[in-house]
């Protein structure tokens, strides 16, 4: 009889966390992406797009970059309905920036990316780091990553290299 309660009360419990996780593991989430391009006499251009990777319908609407060292910054491209602090043009010495949406219409939805970020600094900076702000009023730090290649293009590359071996291989000793 007790082993009856125990079993019952554990299949309850177990029953109950199940139900209560989802909501649990609901959060904000950001992904951002960039393309580096060496411009020449020290500079380099990063293209940017920012992934809404949140699970619970939260909107992102603003991301702040912190550089590594102070920085010369200067804005390229911004898209339609985002603005920035020194993002106006101009050549800024900083050790950061912000770029935020002009209004919630342009806020980027979960689930959703946004292109067209595109900036110049006067070194290689690679990964940066991030602050992202969503509507629910949380804010997710994290690192810029380098865009990957998709993997049917590697598939084609890999194909195409082999290939391309196997005739000269051929060639050589046919």
């Amino acid at each position: 009889m007790i082993k009856k309660k125990l079993l019952t009360l554990c299949i309850f419990l177990f029953c109950i966390m199940c139900l209560s996780v989802p909501g649990a593991m609901a959060s904000s989430g950001a992904s951002i992406l960039y393309s580096e391009t060496n411009i020449g006499g020290g500079l380099w251009q990063y293209d940017y797009t920012f992934n809404n990777t949140s699970d619970a319908g939260e909107y992102l609407f603003s991301v702040f970059f912190t550089f590594a060292q102070d920085t010369s910054f200067t804005k390229i491209a911004l898209p339609a309905g985002w603005d920035g602090i020194l993002w106006d043009g101009n050549t800024w010495t900083t050790s950061f920036t912000d770029t935020y949406s002009t209004d919630p219409l342009y806020d980027i939805a979960a689930g959703n990316s946004l292109g067209g970020f595109s900036f110049k600094v006067d070194y290689r900076a690679g990964n940066i780091a991030y602050d992202a702000y969503f509507s629910d009023d949380s804010i997710v730090s994290g690192t810029t990553a380098p865009v990957a290649p998709e993997p049917v293009s590697s598939i084609l590359f890999a194909v195409g290299g082999g290939t391309l071996l196997l005739r000269r291989f051929t060639k050589i000793n046919g």
